[in-house]
């Protein structure tokens, strides 16, 4: 069976949050040893630099952060988890499988409206990252329960 989910990862995210207000302090600070120096004195050049620095940080953030948290396609097979990325992107650059006996650690978390499934791999494109639904959906609970069944009949199997 398929699911869609949401694709994260916490440690990406972080990056992309910091990142551009750091990197877009370059051009600020060019622009304010050039070109306020050629227009009069006036504290209006001062806070149309700053607001559009702001504005040019809070909306590549918000645009990478859509990047990163990108849905993805999880078929569950008898010893793996496929992973299939609608769109592909800088931060999601291909599919991949999961094997069970790869996995671990799986936990799960509940916050504000969301339910999420924290995945810790060896071997894998993706050493951690976590997938996201919104809180009461039924799809969310079947993806968990075979998940859990796939893992458990994967450690019977090693035994």
């Amino acid at each position: 069976m398929k699911y869609t989910f949401t694709f994260g990862r916490n440690s990406q995210l972080i990056w992309v949050m910091i990142l551009p207000a750091f990197i877009l302090l370059i051009p600020l600070l060019l622009a304010i040893e050039y070109i306020i120096p050629q227009f009069p004195i006036s504290e209006w050049t001062s806070i149309i630099l700053t607001l559009g620095y702001l504005s040019c940080v809070l909306f590549s953030t918000l645009y990478l952060v859509y990047l990163i948290r990108g849905s993805v396609e999880v078929t569950l097979n008898s010893s793996y988890i496929d992973f299939h990325f609608f769109k592909r992107n800088l931060f999601h650059t291909k599919d991949f499988a999961l094997h069970f006996k790869d996995l671990l650690s799986v936990s799960e978390d509940n916050d504000k409206g969301y339910n999420f499934l924290y995945f810790n791999a060896k071997n894998s494109v993706y050493p951690s990252f976590h997938l996201m639904e919104k809180e009461n959906n039924p799809d969310f609970k079947s993806f968990k329960n075979q998940l859990y069944a796939g893992i458990d009949s994967q450690a019977e199997n090693e035994l």
